[in-house]
């Protein structure tokens, strides 16, 4: 099973919320279920429509 996990956020540019990275954090650790860096997706200043649907379209493409 493939498993991606899309982390969006709301800071301001050039910052990252404390909760995404503790959610990061802990997705990647053993009680998280050690996830790859590259089946997590971080947008730290929030993400748009377009973009959002763009990342999941390429999801959808590779058949996951």
């Amino acid at each position: 099973m493939t498993r991606y996990a899309i982390l969006c956020g709301s800071a301001p540019d050039g910052f990252t919320q404390k909760k995404i990275n503790e959610m990061h954090d802990f997705l990647t650790s053993d009680a998280g279920g050690f996830w790859a860096e590259k089946d997590i997706v971080i947008f730290p200043n929030g993400v748009t429509e377009a973009m959002l649907s763009f990342v999941l379209e390429r999801l959808k493409a590779e058949k996951t």
